[in-house]
């Protein structure tokens, strides 16, 4: 509360005026008009010095503006269906009225839109799902450049995820939270084949394995056999069990050819839940035999050396170590 000396100086120089100008009122022959002029100057004088001799308030109010956040529902007439207890629409209702929504009522800055053909703020009561189109990414990149600017703080979108504007996939800089407007379904049940890996050189009478990659959906907690067949008998079986949907789990099925030569071997998964993929997935393996070390050493470089060095080397299962004997007597490795 203060009073600023300037409207002191203009009280002093209305009151003062005013004075100067009872003087004329002094000589006026009409004492009855001049007291009266005389009174009314008097009591404007004072009332004005009054008014400006009035001390001044100052207050300051500091409102702290509230982040943005955009909830965005779809209006199309797809939101009519779902469930016939509680469609779409109903569960879109249910979530504006949430105690989610009113909790953050207090702390944000809720503005309500419809997507249909176009973006366009309404409020709770005024939503019709009658729309005929719902452009849903065409609708987040118009919000995003209108409104997404430094106080949003995200957006949530109430759709059930039907797109009929063909518009490009968006990449916002804000959350985006999607609330859930109609229960899953019931997920089937699928188990499918990503690779068989056979041994990469498998040796006769040698016990080797093959890798089988595998991913499941919907038999989480299950014993899903995997078997190893060849000419019509299985070999191996290893049963696999999937701890969540989509897990990759990978098993390991044992095979000992006695001889060498090329096997065909299958891999089935006997389960129901087996797709195509699954259920037999043929694979063909080459058996060797067993290697031999030879140790070749020559006292002088000829061509015999050379050729039998040739010879030796054609045969996949021989290990050569060939030798010569320098002049100086020292021993040269010929790889």
């Amino acid at each position: 509360m203060t009073t600023h000396w300037l409207n002191w100086a203009l009280a002093i120089a209305v009151l003062g005026f005013t004075a100067w100008t009872f003087r004329g009122l002094r000589r006026d022959p009409e004492r009855r008009r001049a007291a009266w002029l005389a009174g009314l100057r008097g009591a404007s004088a004072i009332l004005m010095a009054w008014i400006v001799l009035q001390p001044q308030f100052r207050r300051r109010e500091s409102v702290a503006e509230r982040p943005l956040v955009g909830v965005l529902v779809d209006a199309s007439q797809s939101m009519n269906d779902g469930p016939s207890a509680t469609p779409r629409r109903a569960m879109a209702r249910e979530w504006l009225d949430s105690a989610a929504f009113r909790q953050a009522r207090e702390t944000c800055d809720l503005r309500y839109f419809s997507i249909a053909k176009n973006l366009v703020e309404t409020v709770p009561g005024e939503l019709t799902f009658k729309g005929t189109e719902s452009g849903i990414n065409r609708a987040l990149d118009e919000w995003a450049r209108r409104y997404g600017h430094e106080n949003a703080a995200g957006l949530v979108l109430l759709s059930d995820g039907l797109d009929t504007g063909a518009g490009p996939p968006v990449s916002l800089g804000l959350p985006c939270w999607v609330m859930e407007v109609e229960p899953p379904g019931a997920t089937a049940a699928r188990v499918t084949i990503w690779q068989v890996e056979p041994p990469r050189r498998p040796v006769a009478g040698a016990e080797t394995s093959v890798r089988v990659v595998l991913q499941g959906w919907g038999v989480e907690g299950k014993d899903i056999p995997v078997e190893l067949w060849s000419e019509g008998r299985k070999i191996a079986e290893k049963p696999l069990r999937f701890n969540r949907r989509g897990e990759v789990a990978e098993a390991l099925l044992p095979i000992q050819p006695e001889r060498p030569g090329t096997y065909a071997f299958e891999v089935r998964v006997a389960d129901a839940a087996a797709d195509a993929a699954a259920k037999a997935q043929p694979f063909v393996v080459a058996v060797r035999q067993e290697g031999r070390s030879v140790l070749l050493l020559t006292n002088t470089l000829g061509f015999e050396g050379k050729f039998l060095r040739r010879a030796l080397t054609t045969d996949r299962n021989v290990r050569l170590d060939s030798f010569a004997r320098w002049q100086d007597g020292r021993w040269a490795s010929l790889g």
